[in-house]
Parts: C-alpha cells; structure tokens; sequence
C-alpha cells in the first residue's frame, strides 16, 4: 500500500500572519494533498484540503487530548500520531474522521513490553519504517523506542548522543537521520 499523499505544517506558536504567509505556497506546491496545520496556540488541529477548505480536523481548544501538539506522524492508513506536552501526555492517535486517542499510556517512566502497559518518558520525535513500526525518540536518558507493528515496545539505547532529538527520519537504508538541540547538527544512527 502507498503513503498517503500528505503535507503537514506545523504552526508553533508563529501565528497567523506567519501562516498566511507562506501557506499558500504550500498548497500550491502540494497538489493533491491534506496539509494538517498544528495550530498550538488553540489546541486544535486544523485541516486543509488542496483547494483551500479549512476545517477543525481535532481538538476542542482545551488541553490533554484536544490537539495541543507539538509532533505529527502519519501511517499508511492516515491516522496522525501526536506528541502532546512532554512529561505530562501520552502519544495520541487521530483517525482520518477526527477521533482522538490516547496511543500510549499516560504513566511516565520507561518500561518496555506490551503497549498497554509500557512507558514513555520525554517523547519528542516520532518515525515510521517501511515495515509500519513507530520509532519514538525518547529524550531523557537517550533511549530510542519502537513499537512494533503487533504492539510490542523496546528500547534502542542511544545514551550515548548526549542531547534530545528535535526531529527524527529513517533514510531509505533504516538508518536513523536525527536533528539535535545541541550543537545544532544532524547525526545519523545506523542500526
């Protein structure tokens, strides 16, 4: 099955000019797609068709599991996965009708095995491989997290980078291609 054609914006607290001002480049060079904006100042996710249609796609502009993000990821059947607040919100899974749910549990802390019982400390990038399982950069203690396609989470230990990953992507040879805090660089973690 191929990945949904998707572009995704996220809107950090930039505003609304910022938006208007680059969102419609956006759309022009993002023909045939759904742009998913973070709009984290509402604590909504907004969806934009090709032609320009903006609606509340999830959220309530309250808190814990409206749409207050930060990260988005998208699997092949469209479902978006949303790092909320760090420390206090679990990874939450958005259908492509706009049903929010929590993906992980709530408790903090580390602890592989079954989803339902693991634990995530400090989520902050998420990643797919081709193979459909999540990668989740868990920045406190330098753990990499994969949640497998039938539900199992384990740890890569990655302690030995020393600073939190803004961003995360697997190249086309899974290797992980990490952005960091500090030291402003781009590192690549090869399996």
């Amino acid at each position: 099955m191929n990945s949904p054609k998707v572009a995704i914006v996220i809107l950090n607290w930039n505003g609304k000019r910022l938006l208007e001002t680059f969102l419609p480049s956006v759309i022009k060079f993002s023909e045939e797609a759904v742009i998913y904006v973070a709009d984290n100042a509402n604590n909504r996710i907004r969806k934009i068709t090709s032609n320009g249609v903006v609606t509340n796609f999830a959220g309530n502009g309250g808190s814990s599991n409206s749409g207050g993000t930060m990260i988005y990821q998208v699997d092949v059947m469209g479902n978006l996965y949303v790092v909320g607040n760090p420390f206090s919100a679990p990874i939450l899974k958005v259908t492509p009708s706009g049903q929010i749910s929590d993906y992980t549990p709530l408790a903090i802390g580390y602890l592989d095995g079954d989803l339902s019982i693991a634990q995530f400390q400090d989520p902050r990038s998420l990643c797919f491989d081709n193979a459909g399982n999540l990668y989740v950069a868990d920045n406190l203690g330098g753990r990499l997290r994969k949640i497998s396609v039938n539900g199992q989470v384990s740890t890569i230990d990655i302690s030995s980078i020393s600073s939190p990953s803004l961003g995360m992507a697997i190249d086309a040879h899974g290797n992980f291609i990490m952005s960091k805090s500090t030291g402003h660089c781009i590192i690549k973690i090869t399996p």
